[in-house]
């Protein structure tokens, strides 16, 4: 596993005139922010404003209000105590007006919610209850099918033995009638042959068919048959023994990697593996191949 530090690059220095212009615009805030605020607390930004309704335009003001002063930032950088107090002030009421922001759509939103929770609790308990009346017959009709299934296996062996032992009987019967010079034996080729053609068609019949059920009603309209179809389910038993294998098996085939869902999808069930195992030891976390862990410093 490799570790790397990552620091934030100094962004070039801006022309004097820049810093200029933009150390002056800071000041110029601090200036109203303390003449507003003796205490030393920085108003926020547009609060000579009168009060709005709490709308989306309100929110989108005040991003580009906050916005607009945050730029003074960037163009002139952050050196001295008094830019730093007032850049983090900033940050403050950038958090604040987002946290505003998502209040207000919880709160738009939240009639929605409850909406869709009253419908959920007034249609759910019939509908659960119309699964409970399906879940028990359909389990006996799977029985019957699965009866019926092996029956027609039986079945189609069983035509399937009859064709094969009727042909053989034609066979003979054609090759004796040669050597036989009469025309009864040719007859009772000619029969055999006919027998066999029979058996072979209901052989052919007996493979057609399926376990099927409903296939004669007709439902709203329409008709809808039955049959059996396998579901699949998955249940890991050995979490550890699993992983190792499907990650060698997935090393040896490359196209696993390259499936973008199931690559990103692994990364995070890794990522999630790695946390978990650095929590109960951290050697063994750290000594992991194929993992780069890089930090970086950031104000919170």
């Amino acid at each position: 596993m490799a570790i790397s530090k990552r620091r934030t690059e100094a962004a070039p220095k801006p022309s004097a005139a820049d810093e200029a212009v933009a150390r002056q615009s800071v000041e110029d805030k601090a200036a109203r922010a303390a003449e507003s605020n003796p205490a030393g607390h920085p108003a926020p930004v547009g609060h000579n404003a009168p009060p709005k309704a709490d709308s989306l335009d309100e929110h989108r003001d005040r991003h580009a209000e906050l916005r607009q002063a945050g730029e003074d930032w960037l163009k002139v950088g952050i050196t001295d105590q008094a830019t730093a107090d007032l850049a983090e002030a900033w940050r403050k009421q950038v958090k604040a007006a987002r946290r505003k922001a998502d209040e207000a759509r919880k709160i738009e939103k939240k009639p929605h919610d409850d909406a869709a929770a009253a419908v959920q609790k007034k249609w759910l308990p019939v509908i659960e209850a119309f699964d409970r009346l399906d879940g028990p017959i359909n389990q006996k009709l799977t029985d019957f099918a699965k009866a019926e299934r092996d029956r027609i296996a039986k079945e189609r062996e069983a035509a399937e033995a009859a064709a094969l032992a009727a042909k053989r009987d034609a066979e003979a019967a054609a090759a004796k009638a040669l050597t036989a010079g009469t025309f009864s034996a040719h007859d009772h080729a000619a029969e055999l042959a006919r027998q066999a053609e029979e058996a072979e068609a209901a052989a052919k019949a007996a493979a057609s068919r399926k376990a099927q059920v409903g296939a004669n009603v007709v439902v709203d309209g329409r008709r809808h048959a039955g049959g059996l179809r396998e579901f699949e389910t998955i249940t890991v038993t050995d979490p550890v023994a699993a992983l190792a294998s499907l990650y060698l098996a997935a090393k040896a085939e490359p196209s696993v990697w390259l499936g973008g869902t199931c690559l990103e999808n692994v990364g995070e069930a890794i990522k999630t593996l790695f946390r978990a195992v650095r929590k109960a030891n951290p050697e063994a976390a750290a000594k992991c191949p194929g993992i780069t862990v890089t930090t970086e410093e950031r104000i919170v």
